[in-house]
Protein backbone atom coordinates (compact mmCIF):
# COMPACT_ATOMS: atom_id res chain seq x y z
CA UNK A 1 0.00 0.00 0.00
CA UNK A 2 1.37 3.37 -0.98
CA UNK A 3 0.89 6.46 1.16
CA UNK A 4 2.05 10.06 1.04
CA UNK A 5 1.84 12.54 -1.80
CA UNK A 6 0.64 11.59 -5.25
CA UNK A 7 4.10 12.27 -6.70
CA UNK A 8 5.62 9.77 -4.27
CA UNK A 9 2.96 7.14 -4.93
CA UNK A 10 4.05 6.21 -8.47
CA UNK A 11 6.38 3.24 -8.71
CA UNK A 12 7.37 0.61 -11.22
CA UNK A 13 8.68 -2.91 -10.72
CA UNK A 14 10.92 -4.50 -11.81
CA UNK A 15 13.13 -1.67 -12.93
CA UNK A 16 15.06 -2.41 -15.08
CA UNK A 17 12.98 -5.09 -16.76
CA UNK A 18 13.43 -7.44 -19.71
CA UNK A 19 10.29 -7.40 -21.90
CA UNK A 20 11.30 -10.76 -23.39
CA UNK A 21 10.79 -12.32 -19.92
CA UNK A 22 8.38 -10.07 -17.97
CA UNK A 23 6.36 -6.88 -17.93
CA UNK A 24 6.92 -3.76 -15.86
CA UNK A 25 4.16 -3.17 -13.33
CA UNK A 26 3.21 0.49 -12.88
CA UNK A 27 1.55 1.13 -9.50
CA UNK A 28 0.02 4.40 -8.25
CA UNK A 29 -2.22 5.71 -5.49
CA UNK A 30 -4.77 8.46 -6.11
CA UNK A 31 -6.56 10.61 -3.54
CA UNK A 32 -9.78 10.36 -5.57
CA UNK A 33 -11.17 7.81 -8.00
CA UNK A 34 -10.26 8.89 -11.51
CA UNK A 35 -9.19 7.56 -14.86
CA UNK A 36 -5.56 8.24 -15.71
CA UNK A 37 -3.48 8.61 -18.86
CA UNK A 38 -0.02 7.02 -18.90
CA UNK A 39 2.40 7.84 -21.70
CA UNK A 40 5.87 6.47 -22.33
CA UNK A 41 8.46 8.57 -24.13
CA UNK A 42 12.04 8.14 -25.29
CA UNK A 43 14.60 10.47 -23.73
CA UNK A 44 14.39 12.59 -26.88
CA UNK A 45 10.64 13.09 -26.38
CA UNK A 46 9.29 10.63 -28.95
CA UNK A 47 6.00 9.01 -27.92
CA UNK A 48 6.50 5.25 -27.52
CA UNK A 49 3.06 4.21 -26.26
CA UNK A 50 0.07 5.56 -24.35
CA UNK A 51 -2.55 3.95 -22.15
CA UNK A 52 -5.88 5.07 -20.73
CA UNK A 53 -6.51 3.37 -17.42
CA UNK A 54 -10.08 3.35 -16.11
CA UNK A 55 -11.15 4.86 -12.79
CA UNK A 56 -10.69 2.53 -9.84
CA UNK A 57 -7.67 0.74 -11.26
CA UNK A 58 -4.41 1.44 -9.40
CA UNK A 59 -1.92 -0.53 -11.47
CA UNK A 60 -1.26 -1.91 -14.92
CA UNK A 61 1.56 -3.70 -16.72
CA UNK A 62 3.58 -2.37 -19.63
CA UNK A 63 4.76 -5.25 -21.79
CA UNK A 64 7.64 -3.24 -23.24
CA UNK A 65 5.98 -2.73 -26.62
CA UNK A 66 5.60 0.45 -28.61
CA UNK A 67 2.34 1.63 -30.20
CA UNK A 68 3.09 -0.59 -33.24
CA UNK A 69 3.29 -3.71 -31.07
CA UNK A 70 7.07 -4.10 -31.31
CA UNK A 71 9.30 -4.59 -28.27
CA UNK A 72 11.35 -1.46 -27.62
CA UNK A 73 15.14 -1.35 -27.58
CA UNK A 74 17.16 -1.47 -24.37
CA UNK A 75 17.44 1.96 -22.78
CA UNK A 76 15.83 4.43 -20.42
CA UNK A 77 12.30 5.67 -21.04
CA UNK A 78 10.19 8.31 -19.33
CA UNK A 79 6.77 7.46 -17.96
CA UNK A 80 4.23 10.27 -17.49
CA UNK A 81 1.06 9.68 -15.46
CA UNK A 82 -1.72 12.30 -15.68
CA UNK A 83 -4.90 12.17 -13.60
CA UNK A 84 -7.83 12.83 -15.93
CA UNK A 85 -10.06 14.85 -13.57
CA UNK A 86 -7.32 17.03 -12.03
CA UNK A 87 -4.05 18.71 -12.90
CA UNK A 88 -1.99 16.14 -11.02
CA UNK A 89 0.82 14.52 -12.97
CA UNK A 90 4.06 12.74 -12.19
CA UNK A 91 6.99 11.34 -14.18
CA UNK A 92 9.21 8.31 -13.64
CA UNK A 93 12.11 6.61 -15.40
CA UNK A 94 11.71 3.09 -16.73
CA UNK A 95 14.74 1.08 -17.78
CA UNK A 96 14.52 -1.69 -20.37
CA UNK A 97 17.40 -4.18 -20.43
CA UNK A 98 17.43 -7.20 -22.73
Amino acid sequence: ILTGSFAQSLSNFPNPFNPDKEGCQIIYNLNTTSAVMFKIFTLTGELVNSFEIPAGQTSFTWDGKNKDGRIVQSGVYLGWLKVKNSKEEVKIKIAVMK
